[in-house]
């Protein structure tokens, strides 16, 4: 198990299965090529620790972390 400490705060988290890291990029991989962006952009880079920090902490329906991922996208784009 891996600790991660954001802050003051300790939080420990389980590591990622092959299958939910499967999932993660399944998603990642159809988000970014929807807003049109590489896998080495800078943004994208953003979004997949946004995709895995989502995944953590419960959304682990493939469908819902995309849309969440595409949303976050959309909205730095936007400004």
């Amino acid at each position: 198990m891996t600790t991660i400490e954001p802050g003051a705060q300790t939080i420990a988290r389980q590591p990622l299965s092959p299958l939910d890291i499967s999932l993660v990029e399944r998603a990642f991989l159809k988000s970014i090529s929807t807003l049109g962006l590489t896998i080495r952009d800078a943004e994208a880079v953003r979004l997949a620790a946004l995709a895995i920090q989502l995944f953590q902490t419960g959304m682990h329906d493939e469908t819902q972390l995309r849309r969440a991922i595409m949303a976050a996208g959309s909205d730095k784009s936007a400004n």
